[in-house]
């Protein structure tokens, strides 16, 4: 399978994110609400993750509307004084809300995950209590909160006939200009709406809220690690390369979009489950590697960063590469790999500098404050 194949279906990274996301914030609080007999201080609950967000991420977007225009120069590189979107704009993003409206009217559109990932803890609460309350109820009302989510993933792909996958759109359209507005009417009518993420979120919370009843310590025979295992490579599989490089029905299509979510959730689901309860063998080790723990600590500034360091590339470069060879499948898999690692490279310099000079004392402050309160 291709590098570029993969790289097609990287959107999946965002799913793990949010299944990260959901079993941590899951697990963290289901164990201190039952060590404080379910008491909780709502106001710290959702203070302290507004607080650890916001700071840097204002920060960031105050540097992009203002000072990204005096960054470099070239024949498309932006010439305002104060990017016009996040003048008006703005305010959106302070709210978390801006995920609602479409990417072109959007300052720093790639922020919508950080809105939508806000608002799902925000929303949080009224599965996890009850699931810690009333068990049988939580876990009914998370499954058919899961089902409509699926189901409207379903419905906005048949409504607006989107595509499944970036072979699927290169399939269906020649011209460059109808391959992008096709590209970014997903993204605003399917990918960036809350309502499409409550699967991946609360596949994470039940993960977290069945790891919190379990011993950790509790090891699975050689029968269940095994087909635990397959399923999950299975699910994977279809979730990645299910509708890849083929003609499918509008059907096949329609189906994939609402349930590929749940099969990959539930894929890498498996894998935080056998690493947190210690069965994963080399890929546990390797995970854990401390390593990747200066990456960890980087990666909130990376993702703030990482639109600066993408549009300052593509805008300053003297040879304009037509984007029609990227959605054709041109560049070589050296050339997207080549090009990948340096503006990784560029991202995470870019982030260890703003982590060091303002996210890590800004938390720091925060945790002391709420340690003391």
């Amino acid at each position: 399978m291709p590098i570029t194949q993969i790289g097609a279906n990287s959107a999946f990274g965002i799913d793990a994110f949010i299944v990260l996301s959901g079993f941590l914030h899951g697990y963290i609080f289901f164990n201190y609400f039952e060590k404080n007999n379910g008491k909780v201080s709502w106001v710290a609950f959702y203070a302290f993750r507004f607080l650890r967000l916001t700071p840097v991420y204002m920060l960031i977007l105050g540097f992009y509307s203002t000072l990204f225009t005096y960054m470099s120069s070239s024949p498309i590189w932006p010439t305002y004084d104060t990017n016009p979107i996040c003048r008006e704009k703005w305010i959106w993003n302070l709210l978390y809300i801006n995920n609602f409206d479409t990417q072109y009217n959007q300052c720093m559109s790639m922020s919508w995950f950080l809105a939508c990932l806000m608002q799902l803890n925000v929303i949080s609460p009224l599965f996890m209590i009850p699931l810690k309350r009333w068990p049988r109820i939580g876990f009914i009302l998370s499954l058919v909160t899961i089902c409509i989510s699926c189901f409207a993933s379903f419905i906005i792909t048949k409504r607006h006939n989107l595509f499944a996958t970036v072979s699927d759109l290169r399939l269906q359209y020649n011209g460059i200009d109808k391959i992008n507005e096709r590209l970014w009417q997903t993204v605003d009518e399917l990918h960036q709406k809350t309502y499409v993420r409550f699967t991946p979120y609360l596949v994470g919370i039940l993960l977290g809220f069945y790891l919190h009843n379990r011993r950790l310590t509790q090891k699975n025979n050689l029968l269940t690690l095994s087909f635990g295992w397959i399923m999950s490579a299975i699910l994977l599989y279809f979730s990645l390369f299910g509708l890849s490089n083929r003609e499918d029905s509008a059907w096949e299509k329609f189906v994939f979009n609402g349930v590929k979510d749940l099969l990959f959730s539930c894929s890498f689901s498996w894998l935080i489950f056998v690493c947190v309860t210690g069965q994963g063998g080399l890929i546990n080790k390797f995970l854990s590697h401390k390593i990747f723990k200066p990456f960890s600590r980087l990666s909130f500034c990376g993702y703030l960063t990482q639109s600066i360091v993408l549009e300052g590339y593509f805008l300053s470069v003297e040879v304009f590469v037509d984007e029609s060879i990227i959605y054709q499948g041109m560049l070589s898999d050296l050339s997207w790999a080549l090009l990948v690692t340096r503006l990784l490279l560029w991202t995470l310099v870019s982030a260890f500098v703003v982590s060091l000079l303002f996210e890590s004392p800004a938390k720091e402050l925060l945790y002391v404050y709420f340690l003391a309160e």
